[in-house]
């Protein structure tokens, strides 16, 4: 990954993490604007390994404590996972892989991490906004030209 690429990418968390934690929401819904962010790594690079340090850079910016809470274990299982079926997945589009990841893990986030709400109209609030926030992440990163050239 060109080292450039970094630095525009850390701003790019910060200003997601800041929207999360801003408490913006929709009808007392927010999105999730983290594992959006998470969820595009795979699309900005080509190596596994920069793409798990992105990974690990994402979370460490959106928590630095000693100790990692559930959530951000099960982000953190999620965006690996991701990484390997975007490695697996390569006869989709890009856009149409990344929108399919971010509705898969909106509603396995829902499955571990509140299962009760799954089929509230909290999580399909939330599965709308993601999917919404989703398309704008990625045109904007397509626009802003972060993707990898492989994408």
């Amino acid at each position: 990954m060109n080292a450039l690429k970094i630095i525009p990418f850390t701003i790019i968390i910060l200003f997601f993490e800041f929207l999360q934690f801003s408490g913006i929401s929709f009808f007392d819904v927010r999105p999730d604007f983290v594992l959006l962010i998470i969820l595009a790594i795979p699309f900005l690079t080509r190596n596994i390994l920069e793409e798990v340090a992105l990974i690990l850079l994402a979370l460490l910016i959106l928590k630095f404590t000693p100790v990692f809470s559930r959530e951000l274990v099960i982000l953190l299982v999620f965006g690996l996972l991701n990484l390997l079926i975007q490695k697996k997945i390569t006869a989709w589009s890009p856009a149409a892989t990344y929108i399919s990841g971010v509705v898969i893990f909106t509603a396995l986030s829902y499955v571990f991490l509140a299962p009760k709400l799954f089929f509230s109209s909290i999580f399909f609030l939330e599965l709308i906004y993601n999917f919404v926030f989703g398309i704008i992440i990625f045109w904007g990163l397509l626009r802003l030209k972060l993707l990898s050239d492989q994408s």
